[in-house]
């Protein structure tokens, strides 16, 4: 598992689909469900979704894009949102 968290990407099922595919249209429900498909069957989505949190972590919720760790921008956006809050509850 060490050589797949350092190369994790590689292992990623998404590089099997079109880019494009990964990103469509928040609206497209349609296409998120096809990309959120191609997730399912990813042997590495939960440290896809780990980078995604790690990389978006304080950017608004109109900087997030596409499809990542099997989340829409929205669904990482409120993750990312109740996992600070819970963190800041514990913290007290």
């Amino acid at each position: 598992m060490s050589d797949m968290r350092t190369r994790w990407r590689t292992y990623a099922a998404c590089l099997e689909v079109h880019p494009d595919d990964m990103f469509p249209d928040p609206r497209n429900q349609a296409g998120n469900r096809r990309a959120k498909q191609v997730c399912r069957r990813c042997p590495v989505w939960q440290l896809c979704l780990n980078d995604a949190l790690t990389e978006e972590g304080g950017k608004r919720q109109e900087n997030r894009h596409g499809i990542r760790g099997g989340l829409t921008s929205d669904e990482r956006y409120l993750l990312h949102h109740r996992t600070r809050v819970q963190g800041q509850k514990a913290a007290v």
